[in-house]
């Protein structure tokens, strides 16, 4: 069986999550499996892009307008054409048996695509599901909650059609690589965890001062993604603030800085919630990008793997949750949970089985 996996650039979690799809799929079937990151080095993957990474830096009110509004999904007939013309050139030189997108882009110009002879599998790397991915014509939808499924069902998807699985995240989660603090340079104290998601967005660097304070009870590990200024302005400030810490920019064993940390703290985006899920790791949440990540923020909460408490509380509330250790403990329990390092490969077989 030959399946494509499809994914684009609208922040990083699209892309992880197909890479962790086609390696699940290449594990169980053979190298049978390909991924391709649409609309690379195109006009139109640019502006995609940039769009979304500047709406959810510069203007969250208008993404979330966006988002919920049918004036978006019921005119997104350029997006589709340059998708779908895409997709053609790759299915006729690939004759793929299934197609698979984890992006909701992706699947509507896909689903545009007439005269098939392969299936069309709909990945969800959220908790909520956008309209403009819902089309009927669609063979498979792979969710991760129940909550994703009722949506689903609320737009007229047949129940067969759904299946309740997971977030596609690497394999390289679901092993413990027993690295130590040390190993990195830190001592014993927690150590937390600053996330912004791929390209370094949240609010990360206006964060550093509040922590300020209480510095003596922790370290940190600050991931600042692909943005490169950002690296640079948040070494300076732990260093003017004396704070202890290390800056990374964009790195491929965040899976072992995870599993150093105590807490991690940031945005809510789905990959990223279900790594650190996998590590037991409570997650404080600073702020969210309206739309998806509202259900992500909703779901944690009410699994008790999350707490999202006002912005100006957050250095209070942590110090508060570094002496916790019971709450800290609750929290890791119910992260363990919710977690499913194994979903990759759970979905994997689910395409297949499809195929």
């Amino acid at each position: 069986m030959k399946v494509i996996v499809f994914s684009i650039r609208a922040g990083m979690g699209h892309i992880k999550a197909g890479e962790a799809i086609c390696s699940a799929i290449n594990t169980l079937d053979g190298n049978s499996a390909k991924s391709y990151i649409l609309l690379e080095n195109t006009i139109l993957g640019w502006f995609i892009n940039f769009s979304y990474l500047w709406m959810a830096r510069h203007a969250r009110w208008l993404w979330s307008l966006l988002y919920k509004q049918k004036i978006f999904y019921s005119n997104t007939g350029y997006i589709d054409k340059g998708i779908k013309n895409e997709v053609l050139r790759i299915i006729g030189a690939e004759k793929p048996d299934c197609v698979c997108s984890t992006h909701p882009f992706i699947t509507s110009g896909i689903s545009r695509i007439k005269n098939r002879n392969f299936k069309i599998i709909s990945i969800a790397t959220d908790f909520d599901c956008h309209p403009i991915g819902i089309k009927g014509n669609v063979d498979l939808f792979i969710v991760p909650h129940k909550s994703t499924k009722e949506l689903l069902l609320k737009m007229e998807i047949e129940e067969e059609k759904i299946k309740v699985i997971g977030i596609p995240i690497s394999l390289k989660f679901s092993k413990n690589s027993n690295g130590k603090k040390d190993d990195f340079g830190f001592n014993k104290h927690p150590i937390i965890l600053e996330m912004g998601g791929g390209y370094g967005l949240g609010h990360i660097e206006r964060f550093i001062p509040q922590l300020a304070k209480d510095r003596e009870l922790f370290q940190v590990i600050v991931i600042a993604g692909k943005n490169k200024g950002l690296k640079k302005r948040l070494e300076v400030s732990l260093k003017k603030y004396g704070i202890s810490g290390r800056v990374f920019g964009f790195v491929d064993n965040v899976y072992e800085l995870m599993e150093i940390s105590d807490i991690i703290i940031g945005k809510p985006g789905g990959v990223g919630i279900m790594e650190a899920s996998s590590k037991g790791l409570p997650i404080v949440i600073t702020e969210v990008v309206p739309g998806q990540e509202e259900a992500n923020a909703k779901i944690l909460i009410d699994e008790g793997v999350a707490i999202m408490p006002k912005y100006n509380d957050i250095p209070d509330v942590l110090k508060e949750l570094l002496q916790n250790k019971e709450k800290i403990k609750e929290m890791k329990e119910n992260a363990l949970k919710f977690s499913k390092p194994y979903a990759s490969l759970d979905i994997a077989k689910a395409i297949l089985k499809e195929g």
